[in-house]
């Protein structure tokens, strides 16, 4: 106890207790050796030492930065120790530790401030252990103690300066027989500071002889945490190992001879930050979101309730009810994760200066869990969307009248109306069912093309430089980052092609609802759809020429006379003084419950019928209710003339007498698309609609909808297999299996309610 080494080592553990930081003046009495000479653990809890707030070196994400005042790159430092205790001297820790290999240059990107790395394989034992002796090149077991230079502001051309002992962690450290480091608890960890790699020599119990078991570090984990009360300041990194142990072999048997265990090794690098303050604010947003869903969910009840008629605690309003709330949800629940993943996206990767550092995947569980819940209940939502565009009434109503001319005899005759024409509208109607705004096969595949084409994937790299697009196998990639890029590609190449269907598509290209449209005047036939019971939409056709049914030369005449404005104008009110109002041939509507009982049992009460009897026959099912409907019987198709011309003189009314039933939304009906309150109106009403909204029966209509829930999809699975092109695989299959279901639904659907035989829709 009284030799110097004892006395000398007695200062040097007196002297870390009352030192405030670890670069110190030289010790006293004066020896000339750093206040950091080694040591093999500390005494007190491990969070004294890794919350420390003594580490000088400033961090920055700019590789431009001047070395002395911040730096991009971290130096670790390794003291090395011979098993005797011959210091073998200083050496950079570069690659030593990585046994799994790989490229020289990538394997030293994990000192990059910012770079989360991850090398990690799955080696035979017998390689292994080959890898590992390579390592030593003594030729013997070593010791180490790890350092970081810690600059501190201050420039030197000297190596190695200002060490800062790094603490480490060794999870298979033991005592008594107990192991210290693995109840999972922090609080109680015993961290030291010297480790090894391979230990071939403990085991030895005879001078000479082969040891009968090996040791070697399987986990070589590196944590650098910045601090969130000073910036670009970090707390000192912690080292966390891991050691396996298997019966040994000798060194000179080959690796065809060894044991045919697999071993797990591990180098990680982490950066890291305290975001408890994050967290907090994402329960704050979520709540948020949460009432503005609500809100959302509110105003969408309320206006569904202005469109009845009926008491509204029935089956159609809980429905409703439901339906609209997982709308709300899926959408605000997008829009908050989207908006954080942006929001890292652009501060994480736009930042020279360290504010703040990314979190890791493996602390996005409620993150996951929120994109989860959002995709499922916008799934449930764009299903609700399609099956009630499956299930509205829709009637033709043709304007056409018979022609007089003189059968045999030189009798009076007028000959029948010709049904093709309603047949050609109905096919027409059907093609547009499943027309959108936008292609999905193309935005998946410019998506794709941008991420491995243009290399942009790798923007979601854990690396702070939004330049370095570089694919390394060691560089791992976040998860809020590549939901970030996905939704920032989606969303672009989505609003472009909006963009340019509004402003070139449909002006100078082809508008597929206004040319619906036109067809529809062009046959002199008008639609009735009604989405809900007494509310839905009417589409003027009523065609100004005195039959539909003639010649190409006729017709062309008379397209010729509207072109240059010698005939009244095409809309329900032709007379009206506004151009606009008079051109309109689209209306919100509005029924009494008197035109809807006649509708129902005049019509509607024949099909279903015929539709019960034959899903009876054939058995109740979904197969069933996909099978064309049968060929409507005679009593039906009278039913349908019977209630065609009660819907000519509904229409002939409203036209005769539009002061009273023609109406014009207000400023907040425009803006919220508020229905007229139908518990408060004893008429029809007929709203002019100059947005073409009848749209929503079809999925040009939900076009928003359908491209939250396609970008959910995608990122959703994305988060699942980090896979884009499986995503973007799965995304176009969904897609397709929801047209299918569109098309065969809604097809059934115009058939049985139309009358058009199945057959007639090519």
């Amino acid at each position: 106890e009284d030799s110097a080494a004892c006395q000398l080592y007695q200062a040097l553990a007196e002297r870390r207790l009352t030192v405030p930081q670890y670069h110190a003046a030289q010790l006293k009495p004066a020896v000339d050796w750093a206040y950091s000479l080694p040591w093999l653990y500390y005494n007190d809890a491990p969070t004294i030492y890794t919350e420390r707030d003594d580490v000088l070196t400033q961090v920055s994400f700019n590789e431009q930065a001047y070395a002395a005042a911040a730096v991009s790159d971290l130096v670790y430092v390794l003291s090395a120790y011979s098993l005797n205790g011959t210091w073998l001297g200083f050496r950079n820790l570069t690659t030593q530790f990585q046994v799994c290999g790989g490229a020289v240059k990538q394997r030293s990107d994990w000192a990059r401030f910012g770079t989360n790395y991850l090398n990690k394989c799955s080696l035979p034992l017998g390689t292994a252990l080959q890898e590992l002796r390579r390592m030593e090149p003594e030729g013997e077991m070593v010791f180490y103690d790890l350092y970081l230079q810690d600059l501190g502001g201050e420039f030197t051309r000297s190596f190695p300066v200002k060490l800062y002992p790094v603490p480490v962690l060794n999870k298979a450290l033991r005592s008594g027989g107990a192991a210290l480091n693995a109840d999972g608890e922090d609080s109680n960890d015993v961290i030291v500071r010297r480790f090894f790699l391979l230990d071939e020599v403990s085991a030895v119990e005879v001078a000479g002889a082969s040891p009968p078991a090996t040791r070697h570090a399987s986990l070589f984990d590196l944590e650098v945490t910045v601090r969130d009360d000073a910036q670009g300041r970090i707390l000192p990194p912690l080292l966390t190992l891991d050691y396996e142990a298997y019966q040994s072999f000798s060194a000179a048997e080959s690796s065809q001879t060894a044991p045919a265990a697999e071993v797990q090794l591990t180098f990680r690098v982490l950066y890291t930050m305290d975001l408890g303050e994050f967290w907090k604010t994402w329960e704050i947003l979520l709540a948020v979101a949460g009432c503005c869903a609500g809100l959302r969910w509110m105003f969408a009840m309320y206006a569904y309730n202005r469109r009845r008629r009926s008491p509204p605690l029935d089956r159609d309003w809980l429905a409703a009810m439901i339906f609209h709330a997982a709308g709300g949800l899926g959408v605000a629940f997008f829009m908050l994760c989207a908006a954080v993943a942006l929001y890292w996206f652009v501060f994480y990767k736009g930042q020279d200066e360290v504010f703040t550092m990314i979190p890791e995947d493996s602390r996005l569980g409620k993150f996951k869990e929120m994109l989860a819940i959002a995709a499922s209940m916008q799934a449930v939502h764009v299903a609700y969307l399609v099956y009630r565009q499956t299930q509205y009434d829709i009637f033709f109503i043709d304007w056409e009248k018979p022609r007089f001319g003189f059968g045999s005899g030189n009798a009076d005759h007028f000959s029948p109306v010709s049904c093709w024409r309603t047949l050609l509208v109905a096919n027409e109607w059907n093609e547009l069912q499943t027309e959108r705004m936008t292609n999905l096969p193309f935005t998946l595949m410019s998506v794709l093309m941008l991420l491995y084409g243009l290399d942009l994937k790798g923007l979601a790299n854990f690396t702070p430089s939004s330049s370095d697009l570089e694919d390394s196998p060691f560089t791992s990639q976040s998860l809020i980052l590549r939901l970030a890029l996905v939704v920032l590609l989606f969303l672009a190449l989505s609003a472009a092609q909006v963009i340019y269907k509004v402003l070139i598509g449909h002006k100078y290209v082809m508008h597929p609802l206004e040319q619906f449209v036109d067809l529809l005047t062009l046959t002199n036939t008008s639609i009735v759809l009604l989405q809900d019971q007494y509310a839905g939409y009417y589409i003027h056709g009523r065609s100004l020429m005195a039959h539909a049914d003639t010649s190409l030369l006729e017709l062309n005449q008379q397209m010729h006379k509207e072109q240059e404005m010698q005939v009244a104008a095409r809309g329900l009110i032709s007379k009206s003084a506004d151009r606009a109002m008079a051109e309109n041939q689209c209306f919100e509507i509005y029924i009494t419950p008197k035109l809807r009982e006649k509708y129902e049992s005049k019509l509607l009460r024949h099909i279903e019928n015929q539709k019960l009897q034959a899903m009876t026959a054939q058995k109740i099912s979904l197969l069933a209710q996909m099978k064309k409907p049968e060929l409507a019987k005679g009593d039906t198709v009278r039913a349908q003339e019977d209630i065609a011309e009660t819907f000519r003189q509904f229409i002939n009314n409203v036209e005769s007498n539009s002061a009273t039933h023609v109406r014009v939304k207000g400023f907040w009906q425009r803006i919220f698309s508020l229905p007229p309150d139908m518990t408060m109106i004893d008429n029809d009403v007929f709203i002019h609609d100059f947005q073409n909204r009848f749209g929503n029966f079809m999925f040009y209509g939900i076009e928003l909808e359908l491209t939250i829930f396609n970008v959910l999809t995608f990122a959703a699975i994305d988060m699942a297999t980090t896979n884009y092109v499986f995503a973007a695989f799965f995304t176009y299959l969904i897609e397709q299996l929801l047209v299918y279901f569109r098309h065969q639904f809604g097809e059934n659907n115009l058939s049985e309610k139309t009358l058009v035989d199945s057959r007639f829709l090519i």
